[in-house]
């Protein structure tokens, strides 16, 4: 089954935008400026798209609940225009755009998570720029975000994953960065919102996603990238106190770009899948640890 979005469709998520328990997806489309909402009727089949404006070449798109009214909410990276808009759901599956906050150029990735506990939805946006950064907006819990705290990563970071890297119950950010270094930023949190200085741990050629899992049964997060340049994937294998072992690389097929993590062998351990765009396939990596 295939339905129809707009243009330069680049990234989705998934959520339940008009509470009727079914799942629901948003697609951001690069080219045409605009967020698809498809409208999941508990079939595996979904509603004609409606349309909402976003910023300029939206590229990547999260949803929670940013004004605590019970509804899903949408933030969305526009790469064009250096911004993030910020949609607010009804509960029936229409968006009203609140604001476009600037998040510092290049705005490749959003992710959503509560970085300082106070209950409310915060922002961590990558900025793919040459002096690359992250950006974080802390919620109010209204629908609007404090002023941006900046941290430097390395060049063109791309994707992030948030997570307890060091084992103290605070969220930290794995950065994925591409095209010069070729690095996996660690930036440690303190609760508040705050995050130490990076820390970089080499990977393959283009890093272009990432995910988090433990791969090893340590019972420490471990972290896989998709490189796409070396068609390899990366496992770095933490050691639970925000250090990472050198990577071990793995072949892909041609031109890696995503990752997810599953058991897909019923085995209780963590395996692969990695979608490959130059060949149109996906590759399946059995965990051997």
């Amino acid at each position: 089954m295939a339905f129809a979005t707009e243009i330069g469709s680049r990234s989705l998520a998934s959520d339940d935008f008009n509470g009727d328990g079914f799942e629901d997806l948003a697609v951001v489309n690069q080219d045409s400026s605009t967020v698809s909402i498809l409208l999941g009727i508990g079939t595996g089949s979904f509603q004609t798209q409606v349309e909402f404006s976003t910023g300029d070449a939206p590229y990547s798109v999260a949803s929670a609940d940013f004004n605590g009214d019970n509804n899903i909410d949408l933030a969305i990276a526009n790469s064009g225009d250096g911004t993030v808009s910020i949609l607010l759901g009804d509960g029936t599956g229409n968006f009203n755009q609140l604001a476009q906050i600037t998040s510092g150029g290049g705005t490749h990735f959003v992710t959503t998570s509560d970085l300082n506990s106070d209950g409310y939805a915060d922002l961590v946006v990558a900025n793919h720029i040459l002096s690359g950064t992250v950006s974080i907006f802390l919620g109010n819990g209204n629908g609007t975000f404090q002023t941006r705290k900046t941290f430097s990563t390395d060049r063109y970071p791309t994707a992030i994953v948030i997570g307890d890297f060091n084992g103290d119950s605070k969220k930290d950010l794995a950065v994925v960065n591409k095209y010069t270094n070729d690095t996996v930023s660690i930036l440690l949190g303190n609760g508040s919102g705050d995050f130490a200085s990076q820390t970089t741990f080499a990977t393959a050629s283009y890093g272009y996603s990432i995910a988090i899992g433990d791969f090893n049964g340590d019972s420490n997060e471990d972290l896989a990238v998709t490189n796409s340049n070396s068609n390899q994937v990366s496992v770095l294998l933490g050691y639970g106190n925000g250090a990472f072992q050198t990577q071990k690389t793995y072949a892909t097929g041609a031109n890696p770009f995503a990752v997810a993590v599953g058991d897909f062998n019923g085995d209780s351990r963590p395996d692969l899948a990695v979608a490959n765009y130059n060949d149109d396939t996906v590759s399946i990596l059995l965990n051997i640890y």
